[in-house]
């Protein structure tokens, strides 16, 4: 695992597989929560998760990032200091549900969906395997008038998602609040969503166990999974003086 940077500024982190002990474990690595946290001390530690924007706030507030903007529904809306910037314009509220009818036996609605303005989240019952469903959710969408909504696998839920929905520019809308730098942040993920980093300029890394998606276009692969990942970075960092040694 290489690092060329000259120092990091900031840090944009996925949630869910990133901080989690694994790609199927809703349970945050404590040690690496620690290590973000005398890290966000300094320079902006920024959550880009395609979680509900009360999910996000909660974890900012309760984890101690708060001091900096986050990032919700997969890009479509950012938070700093109880205010809530709206990015995406078009909900697919509608178009989920029509989907969640028809396909009621596959698809089970996330208990967020009631919390959420545009991108719309379902858990795929069973061991369907995804990229069948996918093509079957968008031959319904497609039919019904919604070509235009996304479709993207978090590796948790299948998300439906407006156009302009992007992780890597939420995380760019969030750094702007803030007047940081993008060029020396560094952006680590795990699903096929976290590919809008790369998308959006950023150096982006991707854990070792993450999905072949993101590893086909991100700088380099952290030889470590998950959050075991994300610490193995961070010390790295350390040792190569790119992150200031008194954090």
């Amino acid at each position: 695992m290489k690092c060329r940077l000259k120092s990091i500024c900031g840090l944009v982190l996925d949630v869910d597989g990133t901080l989690t002990l694994d790609r199927r474990s809703f349970l945050l690595d404590l040690e690496l929560i620690r290590m973000l946290q005398q890290i966000a001390a300094k320079i902006p530690v920024v959550l880009v998760s395609g979680n509900a924007i009360p999910v996000v706030a909660a974890l900012s507030r309760y984890l101690g990032f708060d001091s900096w903007p986050h990032v919700g529904e997969n890009g479509c809306i950012v938070y700093y200091r109880e205010q809530i910037q709206h990015i995406c314009r078009k909900s697919t509220r509608d178009a989920a549900i029509i989907v969640e009818r028809e396909m009621s036996n596959i698809l089970r609605p996330s208990w967020q969906n009631s919390f959420r303005y545009y991108d719309f989240a379902y858990v795929i019952m069973g061991r369907t395997n995804i990229e069948i469903v996918r093509k079957d959710v968008r031959k319904i969408l497609n039919s019904k008038g919604f070509d235009w909504v996304k479709l993207s696998f978090s590796g948790y839920a299948l998300h439906f998602r407006p156009p302009e929905a992007s992780k890597g520019v939420g995380a760019l809308k969030a750094l702007k609040i803030v007047d940081i730098d993008p060029s020396c942040v560094v952006a680590i993920g795990d699903g096929e969503n976290d590919v809008e980093f790369a998308e959006a300029g950023f150096r982006t890394y991707a854990v070792a166990n993450a999905d072949k998606k993101l590893k086909r276009v991100v700088h380099e692969i952290i030889p470590a999974p998950s959050s075991q990942g994300v610490k193995l970075f961070i010390q790295k960092l350390y040792r190569q003086h790119l992150l200031n040694q008194e954090l």
